[in-house]
């Protein structure tokens, strides 16, 4: 597989007239009019979307997506899958109108895990476990051998929680990260080698797991 062909991304709140108005972050960002400008929000995500992506390439989004009714997401869709691209859904707390849209998705979860192959991707020093949530988790899968979390929903208001211990990582559009783009697989691998700080994955957690602040089971 190429390296570039896995993404992943969270609250783009595509069709959501008030988001401007929640992260207005996004005007500056995008190059808006204004807090209504959603016209251009919209289609500076589908823009960047498309820019970044080819046909084959796996796209896990994480939660709160599309808003509006089934047409108006039928509609996005397909633009976002024109170019060949395919997408798997973690289900948020705004994707009432395609939580069930099953012929639209690859997959649908609430949550989903996925382990990388080092075989399939060079820059892999090891398989990589992931567990995709649209809320961040105290506690996962896989989490006491040093599998991360992925999430969503917090949006810049929790700067704090990929500073912890945890190994997650906010891949929402508006985390701290970001700029405003799709994260790459090997962006979130080298966020998790910088985690680990030298450390194998058990070493790691056998570090922490001596916080008692840290919940590992």
């Amino acid at each position: 597989m190429d390296k570039s062909n896995i993404w992943f991304i969270a609250d783009l709140h595509i069709g959501h007239k008030n988001i401007l108005f929640h992260q207005s972050n996004r005007i500056e960002a995008m190059s808006l009019e204004n807090k209504d400008d959603i016209k251009g929000h919209d289609s500076y995500i589908v823009n960047m979307w498309l820019s970044q992506t080819k046909k084959g390439d796996h796209i896990y989004v994480l939660g709160d997506m599309i808003m509006g009714n089934q047409q108006f997401a039928i509609y996005v869709l397909n633009r976002l899958k024109s170019n060949g691209c395919k997408i798997h859904l973690v289900v948020g707390n705004h994707d009432k109108s395609i939580r069930n849209m099953t012929n639209m998705f690859e997959s649908i979860d609430l949550i989903k895990r996925v382990i990388f192959k080092k075989n399939e991707f060079e820059f892999l020093n090891a398989d990589f476990e992931v567990i995709l949530s649209h809320y961040p988790l105290k506690s996962w899968e896989g989490k006491c051998r040093g599998s991360m979390n992925l999430y969503g929903h917090v949006h810049d208001n929790a700067l704090w929680v990929d500073e912890d211990d945890d190994l997650c990582f906010n891949v929402g559009i508006d985390s701290k990260h970001s700029k405003y783009k799709l994260y790459s697989l090997e962006e979130i691998y080298s966020y998790y080698l910088m985690k680990l700080n030298g450390m194998n994955p058990r070493e790691y957690i056998s570090k922490i797991t001596k916080n008692n602040k840290f919940f590992v089971r």
